[in-house]
């Protein structure tokens, strides 16, 4: 993310910093032809942005999948509780056997 902004940056393009900003605005940044963005950044920005999309895709199904998976077993429930444990965190502290 923070190549985007600095790639935008040098356009005089400023985003608020934050993934979902950047995710809600870049479409219309790479459509607006007045921007002074070349040819070449937006065909490298609209690849970072497609890549963006498919790992955010990609981080939400897997979350989902931790998620069900979480309500079967106790040990997730515990940790989940715990500030800064979400599925993926809890599922990996849980794979590493931390908890036996």
């Amino acid at each position: 993310m923070a190549n985007i902004s600095s790639y935008l940056n040098q356009y005089g393009v400023i985003f608020p910093k934050g993934l979902k900003t950047l995710q809600e605005q870049l479409p219309a940044t790479l459509e607006d032809a007045d921007n002074g963005l070349s040819t070449v950044i937006r065909s490298l920005l609209q690849g970072l942005y497609d890549d963006i999309k498919i790992i955010s895709r990609d981080i939400d199904s897997l979350t989902d999948e931790l998620t069900r998976l979480a309500k079967h077993h106790p040990r997730y429930q515990a940790l989940l509780k715990i500030p800064g444990f979400g599925p993926i965190v809890t599922a990996s502290t849980v794979a590493e056997g931390r908890l036996n």
